[in-house]
């Protein structure tokens, strides 16, 4: 079941459903609360797409945390803006920390917007759900499909939307351990042990 806008604005008073910062009121729509990026802007570098080079992932056996150095921040102009140019694919974490208890017997769908959609903005390519247990800033992965670019402010303009669904009961396995409190958007690197 879609929870409505005042469930979820009781669960976060009980602290069931944990969004840090807390949402303002015009956050919420009738059965979501709107998110809002962060500031960790990260694009692959031009690099990668020149001219006669070729490269490969192998899927299952890619450490993602371990392929930030591919990728450069993306950076806001003197007036606070990050411009997103046609064609540019962007990952960036969410401003809220959301925790999902295993106990409150929820989940979640992050979905993009059907204003910024319209305007050929993606907000999240796949895997939209947040699983029972997760902790941490979600990432985006944003894509540009329109011929605009699009202005976006760090830590104000909100991009996605989170869908709050309930659970048929307490998972026995918590939501994904890759990707709960993830330092940067391609994840937690390893720390080297010397």
């Amino acid at each position: 079941m879609i929870l409505c806008d005042h469930h979820i604005q009781r669960l976060v008073r009980s602290g069931k459903f944990v969004i840090d910062p807390p949402p303002n009121p015009e956050q919420y729509d009738s059965s979501s609360v709107n998110l809002r990026v962060g500031d960790d802007f990260r694009i692959w570098k031009s690099a990668l797409r020149a001219k006669g080079t070729m490269h490969s992932i192998d899927l299952d056996n890619i450490d993602l945390a371990e392929i930030i150095d591919l990728t450069d921040p993306l950076t806001a102009d003197e007036a606070g803006i990050v411009a997103i140019p046609p064609g540019g694919f962007v990952l960036v974490r969410t401003l809220e920390h959301v925790s999902l208890p295993l106990k409150s017997k929820l989940a979640a769908r992050v979905e993009g917007r059907s204003k910024l959609a319209r305007l050929g903005l993606t907000a999240h390519i796949t895997a939209p759900t947040i699983h029972a247990g997760f902790s941490g800033k979600i990432t985006l992965e944003i894509l540009n499909h329109g011929p605009f670019e699009l202005k976006v402010r760090p830590n104000h303009t909100q991009l996605c939307q989170l869908i709050i669904e309930q659970v048929s009961g307490i998972p026995r396995k918590g939501g994904s351990v890759i990707f709960s409190q993830q330092s940067t958007p391609l994840g937690t690197p390893k720390r080297v042990r010397h």
